[in-house]
């Protein structure tokens, strides 16, 4: 046989169990059997480097059919050896560490969608075209109000509720598309994850989830200042016209809110910014370079290659602009490694459903920019809070004053007393669902950037279900055409329920009745 040909070519075969051949060679003692494995190529080596994760026969063939290790299906790199097997304990860990990412996706590990929860899934598709329709009426009836509307309290009324709707329901396009993103990749964005967190795509999903965001949170400050304002102003009544000037003045505010919103959303993406917001990069082609790969390990291996920054203690504290890194990485390699075609993980690919990046450690590039907005935003919150308790704080004086100003008999005392206390309910859910919705990105940020928690893992749940609550209850809460509907149905279907228990109670005692 031509195995072992080149290490032993004295060596001596003997049958094995009729099946196999052993390489045995003699000893000071008589025949021994050496621990040798017959590589593919002709050559041998001992059993003891054979399954170690290295490629000692030279033609891998030492690390075929192991079991001791999981084997990547790299089939783009056959050409290459590039560490393809890794040990079992990586498998399955929630790491990427095959360049193909198989140690990950296949049925062993129960590779996740896009959306990893099914109940997310379906939040995402119900919130989604809910917020779509409900604000789409509401956007409607605004335009159709506007048209009509000669009151200076009632076209700023409707102008804000219009800019809360047009927010809400980009909002609502966001988690529509993202459910269908999540529907078309299945489960196969487990092989796809890089591409999609480094896509055009995922980018488009997070500008449009924080302009929408924004621009409905800022609408809904505008319209409780706006009112804080009214009550405060002796200037400004009910009978006030909206002029020329006026309709200037409140579109000049729209077009603020929505370049403003616009630039939050647009800024960590330009590219001239990369090296404030850019985290990773990952070069999908090069089996050298595996995963995400941040700034610091690139400029270690820049300086192991190069030995400049390397050698010199000085050099390698250097910072390098992200634009430096790559073009030393660049100089590298040759199209033998097929390139280095690269794809940078912009700000909104920390994770699958492309969210804003709210929840930053202390060494991110972005911490800064991140809670700037955070806290831009509680602070609208906050606004919006002090100016609702205001309006509930005046209007509770004003019904007090009219009841022990000689008018507790007035029939009209308790109609405002009735209207007073759907005011303070609405202004409490108000209250409430912003609260719902921002502060506890606050805590939880404040949280993950000390260490206390990872809340890497928690975007799905802010994105589809903490951050879109307002856009699906403030149809009912700004405009009473919706509420007033969902009250008569809610009226009728009560009404119906107890008349159909009714009838059911006289069944039971006609029968009663019968049997006795």
């Amino acid at each position: 046989p031509h195995a072992c040909q080149h290490d032993f070519r004295d060596r001596i075969f003997t049958l094995a169990n009729k099946t196999s051949l052993t390489i045995v060679q003699e000893g000071k003692d008589g025949f021994v059997l050496p621990n040798m494995f017959s590589c593919d190529n002709g050559r041998c080596i001992p059993y003891s480097e054979v399954c170690n994760l290295e490629d000692n026969c030279g033609d891998q063939s030492d690390e075929l059919k192991c079991t001791n290790f999981f084997q990547c299906n790299d089939d783009n790199n056959r050409d290459h050896y590039s560490n393809r097997s890794i040990p079992l304990a990586l498998v399955c860990n929630g790491r990427m560490d095959c360049a193909d990412n198989s140690d990950e996706c296949n049925n062993k590990c129960n590779p996740p969608q896009m959306i990893k929860l099914s109940g997310l899934r379906v939040s995402s598709w119900l919130i989604g075209m809910l917020a779509i329709m409900s604000n789409t009426f509401v956007i409607m009836k605004c335009l159709q109000a506007l048209r009509k509307t000669r009151s200076l309290l009632g076209f700023v009324d409707r102008v804000f509720i219009g800019m809360i709707s047009f927010g809400d329901f980009v909002v609502g396009w966001y988690l529509l598309l993202l459910a269908m993103f999540d529907l078309y990749k299945g489960t196969s964005y487990c092989v796809d994850q890089r591409h999609w967190l480094t896509s055009s795509s995922c980018m488009f999903l997070g500008i449009l989830s924080t302009i929408g965001s924004q621009i409905s949170l800022m609408a809904m400050t505008l319209i409780s200042l706006s009112r804080v304002i009214v009550i405060r102003s002796t200037g400004i009544t009910v009978n006030s016209e909206v002029t020329g000037s006026h309709r200037a003045r409140i579109a000049g505010i729209c077009m603020v809110v929505l370049v403003f919103s616009a630039a939050l959303a647009v800024i960590p993406v330009l590219e001239v910014l990369e090296d404030n917001f850019v985290n990773s990069v990952h070069y999908p082609l090069n089996p050298m370079l595996k995963g995400f790969l941040p700034k610091n390990k690139l400029r270690d291996v820049i300086g192991v290659y190069y030995g400049r920054i390397g050698q010199n203690p000085m050099a390698t504290r250097l910072e390098l602009t992200w634009a430096q890194t790559r073009h030393l990485i660049s100089g590298m390699f040759t199209n033998d490694y097929n390139g280095v075609t690269h794809r940078m993980r912009h700000f909104y690919g920390n994770d699958g459903v492309c969210l804003f990046k709210y929840f930053v450690s202390q060494d991110d590039p972005q911490v800064l920019y991140s809670w700037f907005v955070l806290l831009f935003n509680f602070t609208c919150f906050i606004i919006i809070t002090f100016s609702y308790l205001l309006v509930t704080l005046v209007s509770f004086k004003s019904v007090t004053n009219f009841r022990y100003g000689g008018n507790h008999g007035n029939p009209h005392c308790h109609t405002i007393k009735t209207r007073n206390k759907k005011l303070h309910r609405k202004i409490a859910l108000i209250i409430f669902t912003d609260f719902c919705c921002w502060v506890p990105f606050v805590i939880v940020n404040g949280l993950h950037t000390m260490g206390v928690i990872d809340a890497n893992g928690w975007y799905a749940l802010f994105s589809i279900i903490i951050l879109p609550i307002n856009s699906i209850i403030n149809p009912f809460l700004y405009d009473n055409t919706l509420s007033g509907l969902f009250s008569r149905l809610y009226a009728n279907v009560h009404r119906f329920m107890r008349l159909g228990h009714s009838y059911l109670g006289l069944r039971w005692k006609r029968t009663k009745r019968t049997e006795v």
